[in-house]
């Protein structure tokens, strides 16, 4: 846990790398750097705070879960994001703004999309028909994700997953018909009434 200061890691010798097999926590307004070599956030290991985690000296990949905030944050990655089949992105949505009322992921780099994005509610929140969460940004993107959860919010709505080249936006909507959520590679995702 990154709460009380910021972090450097420095690698050296032939093949340096980093593994995160467990939970890094970057605190708010503290930031890991990591200077050298590979980094890697296996299966398993969990990026997650409302810091910056600063990868783009180093090779950096992310097999495993990305989970901004504290309930709610906003978690920066300088340097690329590149998910691949097995990547969580778990995204809370408590209220209104991005930081105190739900997650976001910044990334200021390329992010190559790929595995699941996992959205649920948090505080009793209770999105309204219209209301828009921008939970990812980024310089661009490719790909998409596999699979989205947490779309379906009961008593007629549902969020509807929508993406751009710079950012990924959730907005509220009613169920109507059958509802193709675009940006899921795979087969689409329907939601119907």
């Amino acid at each position: 846990t990154l709460g009380g200061g910021n972090l450097t890691i420095t690698q050296s010798g032939t093949t340096p790398s980093f593994t995160n097999t467990g939970t890094l926590e970057i605190g708010a307004g503290r930031t890991c750097t990591v200077t050298s070599g590979a980094f890697d956030n296996a299966v398993g290991g969990t990026l997650r705070g409302s810091g910056t985690l600063s990868v783009s000296a180093t090779t950096f990949t992310s097999p495993g879960n990305v989970s901004p905030g504290m309930s709610p944050g906003i978690l920066s990655i300088t340097g690329p994001l590149p998910l691949d089949s097995t990547s969580i992105v778990s995204i809370e949505l408590g209220g209104a703004t991005a930081g105190t009322g739900y997650d976001r992921l910044a990334v200021s780099g390329a992010a190559s999309l790929g595995g699941v994005l996992s959205v649920s509610l948090i505080g009793g929140f209770v999105p309204t028909p219209g209301q828009s969460f921008q939970v990812m940004t980024f310089a661009s993107r490719s790909g998409g994700f596999a699979n989205i959860t947490g779309l379906s919010l009961g008593g007629g709505l549902s969020l509807e997953p929508r993406f751009s080249g710079t950012d990924v936006m959730l907005v509220t909507v009613g169920q109507r018909g059958a509802l193709i959520a675009e940006g899921i590679t795979g087969n689409p995702v329907e939601l119907t009434n």
